[in-house]
């Protein structure tokens, strides 16, 4: 008798015979190429005793899995002990009996010492559950063709009013654009008179809109640019965000990614990177003398909050004052002297704000051998916001289309019929170069943002599909229906012309 008939007669008498508790020994021959085999048995209590023809005496309480006795090395005739892991129904121990394996077969050795079970190990078996042993009901539905037409027939049903809708949305968002620099031939022989072709030109002009539908606030203002890859990774990998953040410190890495725009010469360019020094400079103003009402442009609240909050800060080190109601007072002077005979101030002269009618003192650190944001693009950001101008963040939040928007500034007045919007233009993004285009944008909002024809065309789209290919197969049901598991479809095993069956490989 092999090992392999001894395994498989005791996997058998596991599932059919209890028997009374006896102790667990197994006499097999040694010698000659083991074969292993998985023995599995029901989870229920099973004990054994020898019975007729068999050599097998075995007692196991509580058993649901035996796995297969790892066999070392031992010469024939001589008597080796070998753990069997045996699994303890409802818990995470492992057991160990003995094999007691001996040259003569039929022996059996009931008070062999080989009998113990060794202390429980840790088990990895997942729990029995329905869950960890993957019994849980599944339902696998068959493609029955009525309901494959009903299917359809729901898709189209739910798809095709959602769209008409959504182009409905879009069709009332009131849009007007106007471009007014970009390549030659897409204007007349005159040309645009906001063209330019050198950077920070600032050239004056004017774009006006005449307003022939009613527009409702608030009416977002944006400019487009085409053409202008910001997504391009060498582009979009050039900052440093801890600069952003206010550091002063710089990482070798870093310093790499930003370059050729990390330095020029000795002087240090804070921010640094392509995308911060590429910001889009051009000023939007109202121009009030020609727009109908009092119409103002708020350039606040642009931004993500998110990003103003946890990507953006003043240069550690800035500091700032209020020196008076005007910059003409005596205490507004930037080169004021502390009590150690330095300057207190870093500006050049005071900064005035605007929006608070207040005149300001201002100092950044390392300033004589730095050039800071306010410094790089003098018209359009502020010594006191730097780097947190609403308008700079917009633009360092990156496009994933060459042809996009950002925003500028929002009106909150509503426009009536025929009246007349004209915004002030100081030219200094230059786009001649990659052949680009500029446009000025204003439009309503909608709760999917502006006007997007393709949106509601696509649910029109797969609709329209789903009742197009639902009438295909209805007809195709009622004209020449197919019996369900009809078996005339099994080609697998039918008799040819001759009568001869296919043979199986």
């Amino acid at each position: 008798m092999t090992i392999q008939s001894s395994i498989m007669s005791m996997a058998v008498f596991l599932a059919l015979l209890p028997m009374p508790s006896q102790a667990f020994t197994l006499s097999v021959p040694i010698g000659g190429k083991q074969n292993h085999q998985s023995l599995r048995s029901s989870p229920s209590s099973y004990t054994f005793s020898s019975f007729p023809g068999s050599n097998l005496n075995a007692s196991f309480s509580n058993i649901r899995t035996l796995s297969p006795p790892v066999f070392t090395s031992a010469k024939a005739k001589a008597a080796v002990q070998l753990p069997v892991p045996i699994w303890s129904r409802g818990s995470n121990s492992k057991l160990y009996a003995h094999y007691d394996m001996n040259d003569d077969v039929g022996k059996n050795d009931s008070n062999s010492s080989s009998n113990s079970i060794i202390e429980p190990t840790p088990t990895r078996e997942p729990e029995d559950t329905d869950v960890r042993q993957q019994r849980v009901k599944a339902w696998n539905p068959i493609l029955d063709p009525v309901y494959v037409i009903l299917g359809f027939l729901g898709i189209g049903a739910l798809f095709i009013p959602t769209g008409w809708k959504l182009r409905q949305i879009s069709d009332n968002v009131k849009e007007y654009g106007l471009q007014y620099d970009g390549p030659d031939e897409d204007f007349d022989d005159d040309g645009s008179p906001c063209a330019i072709g050198v950077a920070n030109e600032g050239r004056k002009c004017q774009i006006s809109f005449n307003v022939t539908e009613e527009m409702e606030a608030p009416i977002m203002v944006y400019y487009e640019i085409e053409n202008f890859h910001q997504n391009h990774r060498i582009y979009s990998v050039s900052r440093d965000s801890a600069q952003l953040l206010g550091s002063l410190k710089q990482d070798r890495r870093i310093a790499k990614l930003c370059d050729p725009l990390n330095k020029l010469g000795d002087v240090i360019i804070n921010p640094c990177g392509l995308i911060a020094n590429t910001f889009f400079n051009d000023v939007f103003k109202i121009d009030l003398e020609f727009t109908n009402g009092n119409i103002e442009m708020i350039e606040d609240g642009i931004a993500w909050q998110s990003d103003l909050e946890y990507k953006f800060n003043q240069v550690d080190g800035y500091q700032e004052k209020i020196c008076g109601d005007t910059c003409d007072d005596e205490a507004c002077d930037c080169d004021i002297v502390d009590d150690d005979g330095k300057g207190a101030w870093s500006c050049k002269e005071p900064w005035f704000d605007e929006k608070e009618n207040k005149c300001y003192l201002f100092s950044y650190p390392n300033d004589e051998n730095t050039q800071y944001l306010y410094e790089t693009y003098p018209d359009t950001i502020s010594p006191r916001e730097g780097v947190t101008n609403e308008h700079f963040v917009n633009w360092m939040r990156i496009a994933s289309m060459p042809k996009f928007r950002k925003l500028y500034g929002v009106i909150n007045t509503d426009l009536r019929v025929n009246d007349k919007l004209t915004f002030d233009v100081t030219a200094n993004w230059e786009v001649q170069s990659f052949k680009g285009k500029k446009t000025l944008v204003i439009t309503t909002a909608s709760p999917f943002g502006g006007r997007n024809i393709q949106f509601g065309n696509s649910f029109l789209g797969v609709g329209s599909i789903c009742v197009i290919a639902a009438a295909f197969f209805a007809l195709k049901h009622l004209i020449k229906p197919r019996r369900l598991a009809d078996k005339k479809f099994l080609k697998y095993n039918r008799e040819d012309s001759n009568g001869n069956r296919p043979k199986m490989e």
